[in-house]
């Protein structure tokens, strides 16, 4: 396969408009389910869908953003969003790789009816853990492309234990990638090295950040834990 490229400020561009889209999930699609061109970027808020074409990163006027990853690293728990969405995940890096799984309990009509996803990266900086993991089992509306093989990345924010803790929170937007999109292959070497990135999950806490894409307090029971 040939190397890609995704487009750093085409990503954080259409995730600011992809906000205000909310009903763009249910119209048809011309997309291809096997082109391997595009990815997509899901409204957790309210379920809207806005796809992007994979062009050229560019590293100017960057800043370092993930420097306090943390060496080990784990996350679990369970999120309800404002749209319906609610899932349960867990994912745990240790000598013998990344282990855990997400599994939705209630998905959304006519997007994503049900899904199951193996758990491949954990990237981890203070109480926010970003998750990435390749579907296994996945059933969609008419209009999705979306297969098993693809990867899906999301984040969420563990604010503590007890009555007086704040809400935990899961981040507003859901990366799902075609399969056979290596980090390596689609990032320049350049971007790699200056961010220190190793999978997925270490470009997202940029993305958030650049993008200034917000956390939503989840709906009960949403409770998460990031260690």
């Amino acid at each position: 396969m040939k190397a890609k490229k995704i487009s750093f400020y085409v990503l954080v561009l259409s995730t600011g408009i992809f906000f205000s889209l909310n009903s763009c999930q249910k119209e048809p699609t011309s997309i291809n389910p096997d082109n391997d061109q595009q990815f997509y970027v899901l409204n957790s808020a309210d379920a809207s869908i806005v796809p992007n074409d994979i062009g050229t990163i560019s590293i100017s006027n960057v800043k370092p953003g993930i420097s306090q990853r943390r060496p080990s690293k784990s996350t679990n728990g369970h999120i309800r969003t404002h749209s319906g969405l609610a899932y349960s995940f867990s994912a745990k890096e240790n000598s013998g790789g990344v282990h855990g799984q997400t599994q939705t309990i209630s998905g959304w009509p006519g997007v994503i009816e049900s899904m199951h996803v193996r758990s491949n990266c954990i990237t981890v900086i203070d109480n926010r853990a970003f998750y990435g993991g390749v579907i296994t089992q996945i059933e969609v509306g008419p209009y999705q492309p979306f297969t098993v093989g693809w990867e899906v990345y999301f984040a969420v924010e563990d604010n503590g234990e007890g009555n007086n803790a704040e809400s935990d929170r899961y981040g507003i937007a859901i990366f799902l990638l075609p399969p056979g999109l290596d980090v390596n292959e689609v990032l320049p070497i350049e971007f790699i090295e200056y961010y220190g990135i190793e999978t997925w999950c270490d470009v997202w806490p940029i993305e958030y950040e650049e993008g200034q894409i917000p956390f939503l307090d989840g709906l009960a029971p949403t409770n998460v834990q990031v260690k």
